[in-house]
C-alpha cells in the first residue's frame, strides 16, 4: 500500500469507520434533523450543517490534491465555509436543539 493510499484510507475511516476515539463523523450526525443541523449557536458561529459540509469539502480537496486529480465539482457551490442555501438570518436560536430520531438530511453531501 502506498503512503498516499494509506492517508486516503485514514481520511475515509475518520468519516464512517470504527474509530479508536469514539463516534466517527457520520455517527455524530446520525439522528440529527435538518432543523437541528441548521441551528446556529450564536451570531457569527457555524451551524452543524456548515461544519459537516466544511469537513466534506476539505476531504474532497485533500483527496484531489493527493491523487493529482484535476479540479472537479463539489456537490455544492462555493469553497471552504459554504453557507446553508436557505440561511435567512444569523440570529442564534434561544436554546440548544433537542436530539430527535431521524436522519441528518437527504440532500447532505455527508449522508
Amino acid at each position: 500500500m502506498s503512503e498516499i493510499t494509506a492517508i486516503l484510507d485514514l481520511i475515509d475511516q475518520a468519516f464512517d469507520h470504527h474509530a479508536w476515539h469514539g463516534t466517527n463523523l457520520r455517527g455524530s450526525l446520525r439522528g440529527l434533523s435538518a432543523e437541528d443541523a441548521a441551528w446556529r449557536p450564536a451570531a457569527g458561529r457555524h451551524s452543524i450543517w456548515e461544519l459537516a459540509v466544511h469537513a466534506a469539502y476539505w476531504k474532497y480537496v485533500v483527496r484531489r490534491r493527493l491523487t493529482g486529480e484535476k479540479k472537479g465539482s463539489f456537490s455544492l457551490e462555493g469553497s471552504d465555509w459554504i453557507l446553508r442555501p436557505q440561511a435567512e438570518t444569523d440570529t442564534p436560536a434561544p436554546r440548544a436543539p433537542k436530539p430527535r430520531p431521524g436522519t441528518f438530511s437527504a440532500d447532505s453531501p455527508l449522508s
